[in-house]
């Protein structure tokens, strides 16, 4: 069977005008949200600091798990782990990019990684994206060159 995958519906919106009221569990990486910490006002009950893409390492992450929606912030990393966690909880799932150097944020599957490979698993397209373009042009030039 083929199948075509949506797209998730994208929104241009500086991330200070983000509301949200459901519980968020927040998924990003280190230096992914001390560039936009200050630009969020999001009600979050649980923060995921990803640093491995390993199906066990997101699998240990469900333990404790509460939320309502799952936000990631970042690039690849904290999107694919996002996306994993909100298939696993049947939670809906929004990305933030910090940089368009990936497009985790716009596919169905999760990098992860196996004996030193990237294998692709199946999760889900996020069902929104919101775009900052103040964030992007106050990522690196080395970031921003490399989604060109």
């Amino acid at each position: 069977m083929k199948k075509i995958w949506p797209i998730p519906q994208i929104e241009f919106i500086p991330f200070p005008e983000i509301e949200e009221k459901r519980a968020v569990v927040l998924v990003t990486s280190g230096p992914a949200w001390e560039a936009v910490k200050h630009r969020l006002h999001l009600p979050i009950t649980l923060q995921v600091d990803v640093r491995e893409a390993t199906e066990a390492s997101w699998a240990s992450l469900l333990e404790g798990f509460r939320g309502e929606v799952v936000y990631s912030v970042g690039g690849g990393l904290p999107a694919d782990a996002g996306k994993y966690l909100a298939v696993k909880n049947s939670l809906p799932m929004v990305c933030l990019p910090t940089a368009i150097s990936v497009d985790a944020f716009l596919t169905w599957a999760s990098g992860v990684r196996v004996e030193g490979c990237v294998q692709y698993i199946e999760t889900k397209v996020p069902d929104r994206l919101f775009i900052d373009f103040e964030v992007f042009t106050s990522a690196s030039a080395q970031i921003r060159a490399a989604g060109i």
